[in-house]
């Protein structure tokens, strides 16, 4: 079996992963600082020697990445038991001498960040972000190459680093530190889990939740919102990247991420007031905290008010579950069956996960024994193991061999991205929306070896084994997909609206990107833009609006107008 991780914002990563030997394609997420449970690895038999062998003196001056990756390790250990300790230009030389090796900062030349750039959006932050960490490890590396003859003590570094941990979070700060080394001398998606998270089993029941359905993520003092489909923020109006500005009439400004959670969740059946920033408005919505289910798969009818035929729609969150390809055709035919006459699958803010689900919804539009995708030698590019169209229920031609319709965006990844390039690579797929997030690489699961310590019984290693190519040779990894037909969120989007984090931004040591061929529209795509436009001389406001109970979506009423023109 085949699967992948779920990031989610900056929170901590979730790893969830079926039973059997997998490999994974999903992005993954820098593990955040800030450990707070310690529930996964607790019961590891993780403990200081490991990460010792990973962290020794000899070990950390073998090469620059490996010295990057001693520090990036001890970085994260810090962030965890000491946040004000944090290894950065200021203190490079107060650690240079808990090393017993004085290094003198105008030896060093270290460059201090003096950004006249103020984070007033995500886009701002992200920049200033990035700016930074490249000019930490351009110092480090500095200090690399001043100490090769004189080392810092390494250990005892870390050993000082570590005083600073609490015990009840020990193993988590351990493994943190252990995945933080792999991310820098590996590779990002190179990590270690524990086998009682893996052994979780998963399935494909609706979770109930009460509430409102809305995500919250903090960036630069502001809060955005995004409602999770089908919840009572959802049917509300709320919009994602609309900003919290009040709950029940309270300003939200300075305040925790928890206490806002705190303010806008309550008991089932109460309302609450959400006010918001849109387009420089702000809109109230008076919100039932209700009792809802949080499908992973869920459709819709959409009516062509032109054609006055119908447009099947499913929505699917993420591959993380076993059964959701059987899922996926079970919907298709029922679509069918109520006189849909072509397909729409939505796939944004898929993050990917088991492999094996997305290539059977591929195989579902391809002919069997057709090369859905092959996995490539990351070094190398020599193909290791071609992937096949197996036989399944073909949904092509239950919708009289109309090609998919594939919404995406910059958060579509991985198992998405296998369904999304392998079908347009055939023309069984017109895509719509934005780049996709460009993670290409997949992971198996090995035994974890530390460096000849005996391995914890609770700990298996995931390893990127391979790079995935299309039949046509052509791989996502860092360059994502572009869309056939360009869909945003807004008709005149702002650079903000525009700005998404991506596996190239995401990474400084992604797997390197294949060659590949700059994506040119085909006659086909043509064809359907233009019919796009003329169907908007019929009625010039049609192709923004979708069915009264469903909350306004460009993209999804622009995919509906391009499944129309098939």
């Amino acid at each position: 079996m085949r699967l992948g991780l779920e990031y989610l914002g900056v929170m901590l990563i979730r790893i969830v992963i079926a039973l059997g030997a997998i490999s994974i394609a999903a992005p993954e997420m820098a593990f955040a600082v800030q450990i707070q449970k310690d529930d996964h690895w607790a019961n590891t038999g993780l403990n200081d020697s490991h990460l010792k062998k990973f962290l020794s003196q000899e070990k950390c001056y073998s090469s620059e990445t490996s010295f990057l990756g001693c520090i990036d390790a001890i970085n994260s250990i810090l962030a965890s038991g000491a946040p004000k300790k944090i290894l950065s230009n200021k203190n490079i030389e107060s650690l240079a001498k808990m090393g017993d090796v004085v290094v003198a900062l105008e030896r060093l030349k270290i460059q201090l960040l003096k950004s006249s750039t103020e984070a007033h959006s995500a886009m701002d932050a992200a920049k200033i972000a990035t700016d930074e960490r490249k000019i930490i490890t351009q110092s480090w590396r500095t200090v690399y190459q001043l100490t090769k003859e004189s080392p810092l003590s390494i250990e005892k570094i870390l050993d000082k680093s570590l005083g600073f941990t609490q015990q009840t979070l020990r193993s988590a700060t351990l493994a943190y530190a252990i995945n933080e080394y792999y991310r820098t001398v590996i590779d990002p998606h190179t990590h270690i889990v524990p086998i009682s998270e893996r052994k979780k089993k998963h399935s494909t029941s609706e979770s109930v939740t009460i509430g409102i359905g809305v995500r919250l993520v903090k960036s630069q003092g502001n809060f955005y919102l995004k409602p999770k489909t089908g919840s009572p923020a959802f049917y509300s109006g709320i919009k994602p990247m609309d900003i919290l500005l009040q709950v029940d009439n309270t300003n939200v400004e300075g305040l925790e991420l928890d206490d806002v959670v705190n303010k806008i969740t309550g008991d089932e059946n109460t309302s609450v007031k959400i006010t918001v920033s849109r387009d420089g408005k702000n809109i109230s919505f008076d919100t039932l905290r209700t009792r809802f289910a949080e499908k992973n798969l869920s459709i819709q009818i959409l009516n062509d008010p032109i054609n006055k035929t119908k447009i099947g729609y499913i929505k699917i969150n993420y591959f993380t579950e076993t059964g959701v390809c059987k899922k996926f055709v079970e919907h298709a035919v029922a679509l069918r069956s109520q006189n849909a006459t072509s397909l729409i699958l939505d796939l944004r803010d898929n993050l990917g996960g088991l492999v094996d689900e997305g290539e059977c919804i591929a195989s579902t539009y391809l002919k069997q024994g057709t090369i859905v995708f092959t996995e490539n030698d990351p070094a190398t590019n020599k193909i290791k193991t071609t992937h096949y169209a197996r036989k399944i229920t073909s949904i092509y031609d239950l919708f009289g061999r109309k090609p998919l319709t594939i919404l995406v965006n910059a958060s579509s990844a991985s198992a998405s991205e296998i369904i999304s390039g392998s079908l347009r690579t055939y023309s069984r797929a017109i895509i719509v929306g934005e780049r996709t997030f460009g993670k290409g690489t997949i992971q198996l699961e090995q035994t974890w070896k530390p460096e000849g310590l005996d391995a914890p019984a609770g700990i298996t290693l995931m390893k990127t084994i391979a790079r995935f190519h299309f039949a046509n040779g052509e791989s996502n990894q860092l360059v994502g997909i572009a869309p056939d037909i360009e869909a945003h969120i807004k008709k005149y989007p702002s650079a903000e609206d525009l700005f998404a984090i991506r596996e190239a931004d995401r990474y400084l040591n992604a797997v390197s990107a294949a060659s590949f061929a700059p994506y040119k529209p085909t006659a086909k795509v043509h064809a359907i833009e233009a019919c796009i436009e003329q169907r908007n001389t019929v009625d010039a406001e049609h192709s923004y609006k979708v069915n009264a109970h469903l909350v306004p979506d460009r993209q999804l009423a622009i995919a509906r107008e391009a499944a129309s023109c098939l």
